[in-house]
């Protein structure tokens, strides 16, 4: 015990969940102050920044497509083989990125769409439907797995090519910087990191139980009810708690084996009640024209008409995802030990962008196709705030309604689960002083930020505490970071470049050759499924 307690970075930890409650007090005890100054604050930075933050994403597009191109695209992350198999990863990386929120999306993102279009386009026409589906693409798209992408690279540089101790933004940020970067800038850097991590943790369970609730709700026949939110939460907590004390090998890798297998299952029931032709069809038809229009959907700001689309849509996704971004950058550098850094970039942009399209496919068709033929009023439900009761509605036009809500309930808790595994990871990783050889941190130290994790929205919610404000608040102070991470990244690059000066392809590959070619019958053990 006495050498777990040496190998923690105690007052980082006390300062960081002092920081987190002191949040959540404030906005406790000044709800209506809080809440206008969060607002405000992410306003301001939305409509007066919102062409930086195009920029910023588009350009982190492209450097990342010009990185996987070049010859440092070869460099293998660390000599020892491959902890998780590329499936294995896959499922990890879309797991714990694909909260239960992103469920909800799944079934309204495009009636905002359809009931507010962009360009002008009338409100419900065919056009409108066309590129809701369209914008939902791009959302969910390359630009926005790149965001995670460009967060993991300064880590993964910094603990596998650089030789680093530990998996955080302030130790990769120190190292490339040569250890200059002074003491107080490291530890400020690992607060705002740590508080937005654990922000954005509880927020996530906070904002998703009212849809569990109103499915578990349906499936017993009885109302929604605060208790059986709190029993939500505990049973949720429960869940991630033990997959992530059991650690990656057996706890996550089993939980996001399994969520994917039930997802395909739920995919498989709606695609067949959609129509596989309709589905194909209208996937197909906006696909080509969030291609064709990429550019100009990549930097639309609509300085003229000022619908506030970009704003509330795209500039605010944008904000979203690089809120999230710190977290799963070292959640992604985690788990990428033996693969190149080209393997990393495609498995993140490639994988999440197909994996997402499908997802987003299956689910906004059976939405469209159901407003359309008047089964039920998605758009109107949707537009009045009423979103949770318009996805039970949904789900009980399917065979088998009670199924489909099993099965949607059930994708969704593991969903939650697995995303609160990734950051209980994230934020243990951050706080350890000396990981163990696999680059872990110490389960104990783990099991204290999942019962911290599982605890404060548990208290949040007894005491009804505005949560979307805290999630504001998440958003606004992610920023800095934001800005720390895009000069690591320059500065990686010309690090890179006198590290590798005068090497090609064959040389990079050789100097970095794996011990093992072929992966090892442990690895292959590591899925109970």
């Amino acid at each position: 015990m006495q050498k777990q307690r040496s190998s923690i970075y105690l007052a980082l930890t006390a300062v960081s969940s002092a920081c987190v409650i002191a949040i959540s007090l404030l906005v406790y005890l000044f709800p209506e102050a809080t809440t206008s100054a969060a607002n405000a604050a992410l306003s301001w930075i939305t409509t007066n920044l919102g062409f930086a933050f195009l920029w910023i994403v588009l350009l982190i597009l492209v450097f990342l497509a010009w990185m996987t191109c070049s010859k440092y695209g070869d460099i293998r992350l660390g000599t020892e083989q491959r902890e998780f198999s590329k499936p294995q990863v896959f499922a990890m990386i879309f797991c714990a990125s694909f909260g239960a929120s992103a469920m909800y999306w799944c079934f309204t993102e495009v009636m905002h769409y359809c009931a507010a279009p962009p360009f002008g386009i009338e409100a419900g026409s065919a056009e409108a439907y066309e590129w809701g589906l369209a914008y939902n693409f791009f959302h969910w798209g390359p630009s926005a797995w790149a965001i995670y992408a460009v967060f993991a690279l300064p880590i993964v540089f910094s603990f596998y090519i650089k030789k680093g101790k530990e998996f955080k933004l302030s130790a990769a940020c120190d190292a490339i910087f040569d250890g200059k970067l002074p003491k107080i800038v490291c530890k400020l850097i690992d607060i705002v990191f740590m508080v937005s991590c654990f922000a954005v943790a509880c927020i996530s369970l906070g904002l998703s139980v009212p849809m569990i609730s109103a499915c578990v709700a349906a499936l017993l026949g009885i109302e929604a009810s605060f208790l059986l939110n709190v029993i939500i939460i505990v049973g949720i907590s429960v869940i991630f708690t033990i997959t992530s004390y059991l650690g990656l090998g057996k706890g996550m890798t089993f939980l996001s084996s399994l969520n994917m297998y039930v997802f395909i299952v739920f995919l498989c029931l709606i695609v067949l009640v959609t129509g596989v032709i309709f589905t194909l069809d209208s996937s197909t038809n906006a696909l080509g024209l969030m291609l064709n229009n990429y550019l100009r959907m990549s930097l639309w700001t609509d300085p003229i008409t000022k619908s506030g689309f970009p704003q509330d849509w795209t500039i605010f996704y944008w904000a979203y995802w690089l809120t999230f971004g710190p977290t799963m950058g070292v959640f992604i550098a985690r788990i990428m030990k033996g693969y190149t850094i080209r393997d990393m970039v495609v498995l993140v942009l490639g994988a999440g962008s197909i994996g997402s399209i499908i997802m987003q496919g299956i689910t906004q068709n059976f939405v469209i196709k159901l407003d359309m033929s008047g089964t039920v009023d998605a758009m109107g439900m949707v537009s009045a705030g009423q979103g949770n009761q318009f996805i039970v509605e949904a789900l009980r036009t399917l065979p088998f309604p009670d199924i489909a809500l099993l099965l949607f309930t059930v994708v969704t808790i593991l969903f939650m689960a697995t995303t609160l595994d990734s950051n209980s990871l994230t934020l243990a990783v951050a706080a350890t002083r000396r990981l163990d050889k696999n680059g872990d941190p110490s389960p104990m130290f783990r099991l204290y930020w999942c019962l911290l994790l599982a605890v404060l929205p548990l208290v949040l919610t007894l005491i009804d505490v505005e949560l979307d404000t805290i999630k504001t608040i998440a958003n606004v102070i992610a920023i800095p970071l934001c800005i720390v991470v895009l000069f690591m990244n320059i500065a990686m690059v010309r690090k890179m470049s006198g590290m590798f000066k005068g090497m090609n392809r064959k040389d990079i590959v050789e100097r970095y050759r794996l011990q093992e070619t072929e992966p090892t019958d442990a690895e292959q053990e590591r899925n109970p499924l």
